[in-house]
């Protein structure tokens, strides 16, 4: 998929260049029954129901990794998704990573994939019931590609659907809950083993390039032409500090750790 990139982004990825890893901490609402990290913006239902959300976002010019887990082993992803929060919890996420351990049931993965994760509500918060997929492998070049996903029936409230450039990628799953409780545009590292850091080297660029779409979300049905809403007011997820997190107000970087070529340090 090939687009214009405007001058703000050149200069956000101009400097980015694969090195050593570093260490990171805990999260919150993970994917897989592990000890995620997060790093980017969420919002939660107070500020609106939210069904579906979506956003473009760029690759960095390299393979990320995650060092976490033993012998240097972990997942490293840049995503958006939807979450139920309360009783055991569920997920529906899409985008991109690699896997230096088992993910789910995917196994490992070297380079950037396109995945897709889900975990329906109604099963316990544990490894055998989250699913996910692998699809394009891309590597490390510079790709935009709009990611989506969302309720996609109004005969199944909780059926959510994963699209990748407004296509369709795998069967629609029903999820056992309607609204997202935490909609996310986030990077993530996991680590199965409290006592680790997961850390790494991981960015992506939200809405960077002409006439991307940056980070939206909707009340409405995919599929069915919902009116979508950028978001303009997110909480700030940042795990330890050292995830680089620009202005959810305009295309943003995340990225980490702050402070190598081209993950700002302020």
């Amino acid at each position: 998929m090939t687009h214009n990139q405007t001058h703000a982004a050149a200069s956000v990825w101009r400097r980015i260049v694969l090195t050593a890893v570093l260490l990171l901490t805990l999260g919150a609402a993970p994917s897989a029954k592990a000890f995620p990290n997060f790093g980017g913006w969420y919002i939660d239902p107070n500020c609106c129901v939210v069904t579906g959300t979506r956003a473009t976002i760029q690759s960095p010019p390299y393979n990320m990794q995650s060092n976490g887990w033993t012998n240097g082993q972990g997942i490293a992803l840049m995503r958006v998704g939807l979450s139920k929060l309360s009783g055991d919890g569920a997920i529906a996420q899409i985008g991109f990573g690699t896997a230096q351990a088992q993910f789910d049931n995917c196994g490992t993965k070297s380079q950037n994939t396109i995945f897709i994760e889900w975990k329906p509500s109604y099963y316990p918060d544990d490894t055998p019931f989250y699913t996910c997929v692998w699809l394009t492998t891309f590597g490390a070049t510079q790709t935009f590609h709009k990611y989506t996903v969302g309720r996609v029936a109004a005969t199944c409230q909780s059926c959510f659907g994963f699209y990748v450039n407004g296509s369709l990628q795998f069967q629609p799953q029903e999820l056992g809950f309607s609204s997202s409780e935490r909609t996310f545009a986030a990077g993530e590292f996991s680590d199965k083993n409290p006592s680790l850091h997961a850390g790494g080297v991981a960015a992506g660029c939200y809405g960077c390039g002409s006439g991307e779409i940056r980070w939206e979300r909707t009340s409405g049905l995919i599929g069915n032409n919902p009116s979508w809403t950028q978001v303009w007011q997110a909480y700030n997820w940042n795990g330890d500090g050292l995830w680089r997190v620009s202005s959810v107000a305009q295309p943003f970087l995340v990225c980490y750790p702050r402070g190598i070529a081209g993950c700002p340090a302020n």
